[in-house]
């Protein structure tokens, strides 16, 4: 009986911090949902004059997909701010 309780008490002792279970983690550290907003590089405002509506012309909006894939974290996975 005595080695039961010293064996127990051992592996208490022993057994590793990252093996005590984690409280669950709030739900507010989720990603809900990724909004992707893809815009031109001079907003409508400022493009008045001919070279910033020449570099909107010529220049090319990310696709949505292109976007998506590139992104490290994905909707549904735990916040990390680091």
């Amino acid at each position: 009986m005595v080695n039961r309780w010293a064996a127990a008490a051992a592996i208490a002792v022993l057994m590793p911090a990252g093996a005590v279970a984690q409280p669950a983690r709030d739900s507010a550290g989720i990603v809900r949902a990724i909004q992707i907003r893809r815009y031109d590089i001079f907003e409508p405002s400022e493009a008045t004059s001919f070279l910033p509506r020449l570099a909107n012309g010529l220049h090319f909006v990310t696709r949505e997909g292109v976007v998506r894939r590139e992104l490290l974290f994905r909707s549904g996975q735990p916040y990390d701010s680091a």
